[in-house]
C-alpha cells in the first residue's frame, strides 16, 4: 500500500546470493513480497532458482503479474523435484513430496502443514486450517534467535521502509515486529533450508 516494495527481486544478496534478473513492470494490487522459489532434485541439490510475487491469499505471481511461476532453466518436463519457498525474514519451508514440473493444474499448498517438511513444526499457525511461514528469521538463515532480535532493536522506530527487521511488512520497525519475535523465538528450520 506503500509503493515500499522493489521492481527487483531482492535476493541479490546474503544469504541468497541470486543472481536471477527478474523485474516487475509494476507490482500488482495485492502482493505482500518477493519470494524465492527452488526446484531440488532427489540428492537436495539446488537445480534450479526463481523469484516471484507472492499474493496476499497466498497465490505466487511470475514479475509480470500473471499467476504460477515458471522455471527458465534447470529443470526438465516430467521430472519430479521438490520445492523450497524463501523470504527474507521468515524461515524457509520446503515440499514433503516431489512435485511433477511443469505442474498447471495442482498448485502445490504450501499452507497446508502435511506438505511442508517437518509438518506443523515448521508452520505458523493462522486459521481455519491455514499455515504461513514463521516470521521474524530476519538473518534468514533458518533460525529466530539473538542475531534477529538484535536487527530489530537496531532498526527500531525506522518507517517507510523495505527493511528485513519489518516482520509483518508494514513498512516500519516498532513493537508489532518485536512482538512477532518473541512469539517466535526459538523456532527453529529443518536443516536443509538453513544457511
Amino acid at each position: 500500500n506503500s509503493n515500499l516494495l522493489p521492481l527487483t527481486q531482492p535476493f541479490n544478496r546474503p544469504p541468497w546470493n541470486y543472481s536471477g534478473s527478474e523485474t516487475a513492470p509494476s507490482i500488482p494490487a495485492n502482493v505482500t513480497d518477493w519470494v524465492l522459489l527452488e526446484a531440488l532434485d532427489g540428492l537436495q541439490n539446488v537445480v534450479a532458482r526463481q523469484a516471484a510475487l507472492l499474493r496476499n491469499d497466498g497465490i505466487l505471481l511470475s514479475p509480470d503479474g500473471s499467476v504460477g511461476v515458471t522455471f527458465t532453466s534447470g529443470v526438465s518436463a516430467g521430472n519430479s523435484y521438490l520445492l523450497r519457498i524463501r523470504h527474507r525474514n521468515h524461515i524457509a519451508l520446503q515440499s514433503s513430496a516431489g512435485i511433477v514440473i511443469p505442474n498447471t493444474n495442482n498448485p502445490y499448498d504450501f499452507s497446508a502443514a502435511g506438505n511442508v517438511q517437518g509438518g506443523a513444526t515448521q508452520v505458523a499457525a493462522v486459521g481455519a486450517g491455514m499455515n504461513a511461514m514463521n516470521a521474524a528469521d530476519i538473518t534468514a538463515n533458518g533460525i529466530v534467535n539473538y542475531a534477529d532480535f538484535n536487527a530489530i532493536f537496531t532498526q527500531n522506530g525506522l518507517g517507510n521502509v523495505y527493511i528485513d527487521a519489518d516482520c509483518n511488512l508494514d513498512g516500519g520497525i516498532d513493537a508489532s515486529d518485536f512482538s512477532l519475535y518473541t512469539q517466535r523465538t526459538g523456532a527453529i528450520g529443518i536443516a536443509v533450508i538453513r544457511y
